[in-house]
């Protein structure tokens, strides 16, 4: 979507409303971690088969989630007027950013609701159901906002879809768990009996919202204030590829988020633990694959997709992708370790992460500039989650130096297969001018990291047969 904003946007307007999106996505850290911690305790109390429990925790949720939005829609239409100065951007966009901005607002409010009522389907073995859902809604909202582009709504259109996608999403998921509640025979009891315990967790997960909104948009924010809105969009599209591969990469862990709770509440840990051993392999070799092809193709992609003056070059570039990497190994640990009940642990982790981050990016980014701002998520990573989230894992579960050597191992060989691919596609692929040239360089950079990874490692080819006996199935 982002060639067709600055098709109607200015880069100035655009980079603007990419600032503010800082602003509000820290003004979300008023909901406290609601939804992850509702899937989980939902998810474990269906496991053992609590109903009562079950409905208690979903009241509880809702209960909260409520209160929660009001209080941040009521924070954010407040501040939206002082949001030109805040961000020290030209009064003349105001006319536009303001109104998309309290827009905006109400939209985050809806989706903080329907974040605890979708997690609450998730946490009832409803995974397929709450990605229809997203899936259509989200659709929906971006065709929105590209018909009101093109109708000439500007900024508004972004905005308006907002409100649209969260709407959507709370209307359906809402009306999904209610008929999910009424087949299951799940009673909803108004009362409040949940919200004390809930709240006792929260005060921990509240540590852990602080620190991923800090590690998630404070650096387009110094951007802006150091550097300026041009810098800014150059960070956001530069970033914007490997971050998006990154939600693909990181799905298999949401995923299981409630099958792994489910798993522990049914007594059965040690099957959890080998589930989380095998995503660990391949996250390691999705991770191998990602780095390399956007080392490789990443200014490519930043000038087809939307010109070459966007891309923020190579070594922000490469800061960029060994960041994304590593926080997608934090992640599924980080969401495995919750899902096994590690809920207060992750909490002071990530919030330890995100007191080094803030003065490291304040710091860096007044030195070095974007390659000093895109660089401050690694170095807090490597101080920090890097090494506590490994390491309380295998102490957890309670894994043999063996299997934590053959995930070394398979991660490694993942590596090696990255710089194979490489320099194989570096010195024989000529520049992809094209879309299509742009995809047969990614092919081929594909096949032969797969090439490398499957010759070098017994549980790739294990894992290439079990797909093969599922297809032959199929």
């Amino acid at each position: 979507m982002v060639p067709l904003y600055l098709r109607f946007l200015s880069a100035e307007l655009y980079g603007a409303w990419l600032a503010s999106g800082n602003i509000l996505s820290w003004l979300t850290i008023v909901d406290p971690g609601i939804s992850a911690v509702i899937q989980q305790r939902v998810a474990q109390a269906y496991g053992k088969g609590e109903s009562d429990e079950v409905g208690k925790w979903i009241a509880g949720g809702v209960f909260v989630s409520l209160a929660t939005a009001l209080l941040l829609m009521s924070i954010g239409l407040v501040m939206s007027p002082a949001i030109p100065g805040l961000l020290g951007i030209d009064k003349s966009l105001s006319a536009e950013l303001v109104p998309a901005f309290s827009m905006a607002v109400i939209g985050s409010g809806l989706m903080l609701i329907y974040f605890a009522i979708g997690s609450t389907n998730e946490g009832l073995q409803s995974s397929r159901a709450a990605g229809a859902i997203f899936i259509t809604i989200t659709t929906a909202s971006i065709a929105m906002t590209a018909v009101l582009l093109f109708a000439g709504w500007g900024l508004l259109a972004l905005g308006v879809g907002a409100i649209t996608r969260g709407a959507g999403l709370l209307l359906l998921s809402s009306g999904y768990l209610w008929w999910r509640l009424a087949s299951e025979k799940i009673t909803f009891p108004w009362t409040l009996s949940a919200v004390r315990p809930l709240l006792a967790l929260l005060s921990f997960t509240s540590l852990s919202r602080v620190a991923t909104a800090a590690l998630t948009h404070v650096d387009l924010f110094v951007a802006a204030r150091l550097l300026g809105p041009e810098a800014t969009s150059a960070l956001a599209l530069t970033r914007k590829g490997p971050e998006f591969c990154r939600l693909l990469v990181d799905r298999p862990a949401l995923a299981l988020m409630p099958a792994l709770a489910h798993t522990v509440g049914s007594g059965n840990s040690s099957l959890a633990a080998m589930i989380v051993v095998r995503l660990m392999r391949l996250v390691g070799w999705s991770v191998g694959l990602l780095i390399t092809g956007f080392l490789l193709l990443n200014r490519d992609f930043v000038r087809l997709w939307v010109g070459s003056a966007f891309f923020a070059g190579d070594t922000v570039n490469l800061l960029v992708c060994l960041t994304v990497g590593l926080a997608v190994f934090a992640t599924a640990l980080s969401r495995s370790l919750f899902a096994l009940g590690n809920i207060k642990g992750n909490s002071v982790a990530l919030f330890a992460q995100a007191i080094i981050y803030i003065p490291t990016i304040l710091v860096m980014g007044r030195y070095f500039g974007l390659a000093g701002i895109a660089s401050a998520g690694l170095l807090s990573a490597l101080a920090t989650t890097a090494w506590y989230l490994p390491w309380t894992f295998i102490r957890r579960v309670r894994l043999a130096r063996g299997e934590v050597l053959l995930v070394t191992r398979d991660v490694a060989i993942a590596a090696v297969a990255g710089v194979a691919a490489y320099y194989c596609a570096k010195f024989t692929l000529p520049n992809p001018n094209t879309w299509p040239l742009f995809a047969g360089a990614a092919l081929i950079v594909t096949i032969v990291f797969a090439l490398v990874l499957l010759s070098l490692s017994p549980a790739a080819r294990q894992e290439a047969g079990a797909i093969r006996a599922f297809l032959r199935k199929r």
